[in-house]
């Protein structure tokens, strides 16, 4: 379930803004509806699952106590001097029901799906009972054939067969969340991007149940 970490601390150490995502966090904050929730509270504990170029740490830490997630080491490294880290394996150290809000933002769809299973039930573990989890997962419908991907210059195809991307049905997400006791509240309406456009994207937030 862990075993691609080496092809993950190789783009931190690149800092490679193909694989690691340096979206603005206001932006990211609107796709995940969660403007409001950030920005008219403080002192929330933030769980952050994917560290990318560790903006939105950097963006939460200034009003919010951060814990940082990530299955690389370097990747923690970025943050380490701003949030409490864990690696992907070690969320179960994380404490239950002590998480206001997590956000797992351009992660699912590189994690299979035991890693999306894991992390999942141990997000939904650790947050308080007023506590949401907010994430963003990709699906291709079987009818389309993959196109080649601009943003990383490889086939689809290529990259679900190095391990790199995996997609999941919205009916697998549910069953997850349901599993591991939680309670859908929010998913977006599908969306589509242009440089990807047979690519169906969700925004799901759910809490314990």
């Amino acid at each position: 379930m862990f075993n691609i970490n080496n092809f993950w601390n190789e783009q931190h150490k690149k800092n490679n803004i193909r694989w690691l995502t340096g979206s603005p966090t206001e932006e990211i904050f609107r796709y995940h509806k969660i403007e409001s929730i950030v920005n008219e509270n403080t002192n929330l504990n933030v769980l952050d699952i994917g560290v990318g170029l560790g903006n939105m740490a950097k963006e939460l830490c200034k009003k919010h106590n951060v814990i940082s997630v990530d299955i690389s080491q370097d990747a923690l490294e970025k943050v380490k001097n701003i949030s409490k880290i864990y690696l992907t394996k070690d969320m179960v150290k994380i404490d239950s029901e002590s998480i206001d809000l997590a956000i797992c933002h351009l992660v699912f769809q590189h994690c299979d799906f035991n890693m999306v299973s894991f992390i999942i039930d141990q997000t939904i573990r650790c947050l308080k009972d007023t506590g949401i989890f907010t994430f963003q997962f990709a699906d291709i419908p079987s009818t389309k054939r993959l196109r080649s991907s601009v943003d990383y210059g490889l086939s689809l195809n290529s990259s679900i067969k190095r391990g790199t991307h995996h997609f999941m049905s919205i009916e697998k997400i549910k069953n997850i969340i349901s599993k591991y006791n939680g309670d859908i509240i929010d998913i977006s309406e599908p969306l589509c991007w242009a440089h990807a456009d047979n690519i169906i994207w969700y925004f799901v937030k759910c809490k314990p149940l």
